[in-house]
């Protein structure tokens, strides 16, 4: 599409509108998204004025985002009907919280969550990941306290027996130890 020609959006098909949204609308070139990433006080104008694809492509650090990962993301945008600026923060979510991975089960499983939920801005997609991190993060700390609890709990139930067999075995240790050094002394 040529920057002099104007394009009728009622007229094309649902992957043309997505290639539209994907690849054309928003800034022109890489620098500007870094500015936009960068230097923006507000992080949902950043997602609201960039395209899926540019977000991809600076994730990639400028260079071309895989075959796959431009599927995921157009899937996304055409079956699920995802907002451009909510992909975006889906797909700054995903990376930041899944080592910087886009995986399509894990990508689809929160898009349909989000569909389900009524996700239609950023804003929205924007509060429901603060909400989830902030669940992960206590569940997380709830993992922790307890398995610090269990190995509490592990010296607690220990047997009977074995405390008092291993003082035991340490008074018979010293009386040995003497035993030892006597005979050592002996043989020198």
């Amino acid at each position: 599409i040529d920057d002099n020609s104007s394009i009728d959006i009622s007229k094309l098909t649902d992957a043309e509108k997505a290639k539209v949204i994907f690849e054309i609308e928003g800034p022109d070139s890489y620098d500007e998204i870094i500015t936009l990433k960068d230097f923006s006080s507000d992080r949902t104008y950043t997602f609201e004025n960039i395209t899926p694809y540019q977000l991809l492509k600076a994730k990639y650090k400028g260079g071309e985002p895989t075959d796959r990962d431009k599927r995921l993301i157009e899937n996304l945008l055409i079956d699920q009907k995802l907002n451009p600026g909510v992909v975006n923060v889906l797909i700054s979510y995903v990376l930041k919280t899944n080592d910087e991975q886009l995986k399509k089960s894990y990508v689809e499983t929160i898009a349909g969550q989000w569909k389900r939920a009524g996700i239609e801005t950023v804003e929205d997609a924007m509060k429901i990941t603060e909400r989830e991190h902030k669940k992960l993060r206590n569940i997380i700390k709830k993992n922790k306290e307890k398995q610090n609890e269990s190995k509490k709990d592990d010296t607690k139930n220990l047997p009977v027996w074995f405390n008092k067999q291993n003082n035991e075995i340490e008074k018979t240790s010293k009386e040995e130890v003497e035993e030892l050094d006597k005979l050592l002394k002996e043989l020198v």
